[in-house]
Order: C-alpha cells, then structure tokens, then sequence
C-alpha cells in the first residue's frame, strides 16, 4: 500500500525538477556535457523532453564544428555542468 505521503512527496519532487528544467531553458545557460566516453562537450541548454530522455542543445561544439540545434541522449551524459544563476529571494 502506498502512503499519501510518498505521493505527496513525489508530487513535490516532480513540481520542482519541471521548475528547474523551465527555469534552465528560459534562461539557455551554456552547460558543458561530459559524456561517458570521456568526452567534454560545450553547448547552450534549450530544453529537455518529458521523460527525461533527450536533452536539446543549441550552439554545440563537436569535434567536426559547431552545430545550431541538436538532441543528445541523456543517457549517454554522465555530468552536466553549468553556472546557476540565482534570483533576488531565490533558495
């Protein structure tokens, strides 16, 4: 049987990783992807799908150049990093 708690705390943990997502897209910070196979990869975050499985980036430096748009599978990610930038009253 599954306590009302735990939902509400799923709830709760759910409503606040769709804030973040929105809060990382309207605000396209680059991030730099480190994947599994070692390497670093330097984009701009656009967007991520609803289950979490695709990440959109724009401005994505690969070995071959520069791509405008792409999608890279979240799976092959190991790390994202990124500079937050927090708000006046922001926790």
């Amino acid at each position: 049987m599954v306590d009302v708690s735990d939902n509400s705390l799923a709830f709760q943990q759910r409503m606040r990783t769709l804030r973040f997502y929105r809060k990382m897209s309207s605000s396209t910070p680059a991030v730099v992807l480190y994947l599994h196979d070692q390497k670093e990869l330097q984009a701009e975050f656009s967007g991520i799908d609803s289950s979490e499985s695709k990440v959109a980036v724009s401005h994505l430096h690969t070995d071959w150049g520069i791509v405008d748009k792409a999608v890279v599978r979240a799976g092959d990610i190991a790390n994202i990093e990124y500079i937050l930038q927090q708000e006046e009253g922001e926790i």
